[in-house]
């Protein structure tokens, strides 16, 4: 078997090729050794691999794949040439052709073309595997049917989510699969409530000047999304709540996040009708960009340890948590997500 080095900005990974070209297979580490490793199978996206689509989060799951395996240590991506859940291309522009013609989600275009939902077939990715004696190893996926395609006896796996952002690019196709269980795509109040953190002093964001005042959603670090630069993170959470690019681009020209998040707030009848579903995943893929742009603040919050974070606030008992103590603290549970996520990474 052939290999080479694939350089990367954190490690080198070996690559390989099997099947005829059908899977190649990114190798770090020992995957034989009593450590179990990460082990991503990812079927190809041309469109936002190569090409740059933003309408799915292929791309950002295969980076997020190979994040968590370099800060594990040991793992590989398998990955497999069989484009639109095993369609093959030419169907996959069909689909993707009548789900914009006809305002259909993916699942929807595939019943309207007469094809299956998923065709995608991991028998050669299963031989790889047994071939190479890892039987034992934590399989990155938010798919559930994945998951059972690698049941005992032939291997011993345990799972691990895998999250993209959400963009407004992307919101609809992400709701799709999640409404055709893939789990754990969106952020939800359990997935929150079930972060841990150690009993030491709590941080507390409590103004942009304070100790912790880098890691407010109004602190004054730019983030790139949607083709353009945002002033602040709340300029472009606040700006997710709508369809409209005229009042988007409003809301990014405003001077302060004070002022974004008074424009949004004026405007509540424009609000995307999923909000209230997506707002806490919004926001975590928005808080994760700022970080993966800003190197530094993210260097700040892996500094808080297993710290509590608390977002202080007179009255916002959603995301911050009052003097009294009331609130759900939803904006600092986010942080000690991300954080347990760029822990696993580091």
């Amino acid at each position: 078997m052939n290999t080479c080095q694939l350089i990367r900005e954190k490690s080198r990974m070996t690559v390989s090729t099997h099947f005829d070209d059908r899977i190649q297979m990114l190798r770090l580490g020992n995957l034989n050794s009593n450590k179990r490793p990460l082990i991503r199978v990812h079927s190809s996206c041309q469109f936002s691999e190569v090409f740059g689509a933003k309408d799915c989060d292929c791309a950002s799951q295969l980076e997020a794949a190979l994040a968590q395996i370099e800060g594990h240590g040991c793992g590989a991506v398998l990955y497999i040439q069989q484009e639109g859940r095993g369609h093959g291309l030419q169907n996959k522009i069909n689909i993707v052709r009548n789900m914009q013609l006809a305002d259909l989600n993916t699942y929807e275009a595939c019943d309207d073309l007469g094809l299956a939902h998923d065709v995608r077939c991991y028998q050669q990715a299963k031989t790889l595997l047994a071939e190479l004696s890892v039987r034992r190893f934590c399989l990155l996926t938010n798919n559930p049917i994945k998951a059972d395609d690698f049941r005992p006896p032939a291997f011993d796996v345990t799972t691990r989510a895998l999250r993209g952002n959400m963009s407004i690019q992307n919101r609809a196709y992400l709701s799709s699969k999640h409404k055709f269980r893939h789990r754990n795509l969106f952020v939800s109040a359990e997935n929150l409530n079930d972060t841990a953190h150690n009993d030491v002093q709590p941080v507390c964001v409590d103004s942009t000047n304070g100790p912790w005042g880098e890691l407010s959603n109004f602190s004054r670090y730019p983030v790139f999304e949607d083709g353009v630069i945002w002033p602040t993170s709340e300029h472009l959470y606040q700006a997710q709540k709508f369809a409209s690019h005229p009042l988007r681009e409003e809301i990014r020209r405003e001077p302060t996040p004070h002022c974004a998040k008074e424009i949004a707030h004026g405007h509540p009848n424009d609000i995307l009708s999923d909000w209230d579903d997506v707002k806490l995943t919004v926001m975590y893929s928005t808080v994760k960009l700022k970080l993966n742009q800003n190197p530094d603040v993210k260097e700040i919050l892996l500094a808080t340890g297993l710290r509590e974070i608390v977002e202080a606030s007179k009255e916002d008992t959603f995301w911050g948590r009052t003097a009294s103590g009331t609130g759900y603290n939803y904006f600092g549970k986010i942080l000690m997500l991300i954080r347990a996520d760029m822990i696993s990474e580091v």
